[in-house]
């Protein structure tokens, strides 16, 4: 298994950001629908992944499961300061599959549109003009080849955004298969929905300033 961070920029002419201008790697601006109205930030993190099984064949990306938790910031702190930034719960205790994208109507939540593939520009999409934030929880794999956890923070500020990918977390096949038993017989949900799976060194992290409007 292969997994990397912020190699490439993976957003381009695809699904939501097709009709978005790039501003920076981890940063596209999509413009409104209407006239007048300000155009939205799009940050976003690129991650590619890669699983060969046992004779070193590559295998497909079979699930890809996302969890979501609000992060709020302490009074007066910036993307600048991650420690100052607080997980105050979860989205929603359930893990959810992404949907494949391709015209059909919106999946549930922000970049559900896009391809269950091995590349992806997961990010925060509901950004506002208040201070706030993500925390995205994956758990990906092949059962032929085992499977990974990873997170992906995106932080916004008044003045600029952050995204901050962690270094992943390798399973076996033994064990990606246990996983999927526990998010699938409603075990993880119950046994997990205050904390995280564990607490990874982070991998990459660049802040990028908001386009002046």
């Amino acid at each position: 298994m292969t997994i990397e961070f912020e190699k490439k920029d993976l957003s381009i002419g695809t699904a939501r950001f097709s009709a978005s201008k790039a501003i920076s790697k981890n940063l596209s601006m999509k413009p409104a629908g209407r006239k007048g109205l300000p155009d939205s930030p799009m940050p976003h993190a690129n991650v590619e992944v890669h699983f060969r099984n046992d004779r070193g064949i590559e295998v497909p990306m079979t699930r890809r499961l996302v969890r979501y938790w609000f992060m709020r910031p302490l009074p007066g702190a910036t993307v600048d300061e991650l420690n100052k930034w607080q997980v105050v719960g979860l989205q929603n205790f359930e893990f959810f599959p992404f949907a494949q994208s391709g015209g059909e109507p919106p999946a549930q939540l922000n970049f559900e549109w896009d391809r269950p593939g091995n590349k992806d520009a997961p990010g925060f999409q509901s950004v506002s003009s208040e201070a706030g934030g993500q925390l995205q929880e994956f758990i990906v794999g092949n059962k032929a080849a085992g499977g990974a956890y990873y997170q992906i923070y995106t932080l916004q500020d008044s003045r600029s955004t952050r995204i901050i990918t962690t270094n992943a977390l390798s399973f076996s096949v033994d064990e990606y298969l246990e996983v999927l038993r526990m998010i699938d017989s409603g075990e993880y949900p119950r046994s997990m929905s205050a904390k995280l799976l564990f607490m990874p060194a982070g991998g990459t992290s660049d802040i990028t300033p908001l386009p002046r409007r």
